[in-house]
């Protein structure tokens, strides 16, 4: 999927195209009404050589109009395609603001549960393994801790850092801010995530129900 940026340069493109093509089709159009004028006065004053000529270019001036036509429907099969692809990512855009505050949530009730400083040491060994793509052997006894919490909600130490990504993923974009209920969000887990977090959605899943359930916590 390209950038906006490289999306919006070529839909002008596309857009400059077309109507380079419209303007051109329009040209064909008043020689195609002359043609047919001509041809219908030729053919009152019986001038069939001159008819004939007519019939010819009317017939040459045809095949360019629909080479045009062609090459304009390929420009809107492009432009749909643009089109969708821009959609796709504005729901994107959609999906990590909706459920960026629900995985703060979740992170922050999980923070409280550790104390601060073994949730530093945990948070430091999930971004050691995003980048390195495994925990050091320090931090093991700091994950087990995290994973007794983490038990208690149906949830494993690898769909945590699922949601550590897609809360990395939401802070390069836009943050919409809305308050949203957990009945929301668990229907747009359902009907509006996008395929491409589909290994996003259990985890948020249960996040969303462990917050539920430890908010009810807070209030006993």
């Amino acid at each position: 999927m390209g950038s906006f940026n490289d999306l919006h340069r070529n839909y002008t493109g596309l857009k400059l195209k077309n109507s380079t093509i419209q303007k051109s089709l329009t040209g064909k159009r008043q020689v195609q009404e002359t043609l047919l004028k001509n041809m219908a006065k030729n053919i009152e004053s019986t001038q069939w050589d001159q008819c004939v000529m007519n019939v010819e270019k009317l017939n040459e001036n045809t095949i360019q109009m629909h080479e045009m036509m062609e090459r304009q429907n390929d420009l809107l099969e492009n432009t749909f395609s643009i089109t969708e692809e821009i959609l796709n990512k504005l729901n994107s855009k959609e999906t990590l603001s909706c459920f960026r505050d629900w995985i703060t949530y979740f992170i922050e009730e999980v923070e409280e549960k550790l104390g601060s400083d073994t949730w530093r040491k945990v948070n430091s060994a999930i971004n050691f393994k995003i980048r390195k793509g495994n925990f050091g052997r320090r931090d093991k006894r700091y994950i087990s801790q995290l994973e007794k919490i983490l038990e208690e909600v149906g949830m494993n130490v690898k769909e945590f850092e699922l949601l550590m990504i897609m809360k990395k993923r939401s802070n390069s974009e836009f943050h919409r801010g809305e308050n949203q209920s957990k009945e929301e969000a668990l229907e747009q887990l359902d009907t509006l995530f996008p395929d491409e977090f589909k290994d996003f959605k259990d985890p948020l899943k249960k996040a969303i129900e462990a917050i539920d359930r430890w908010d009810c916590e807070h209030e006993d």
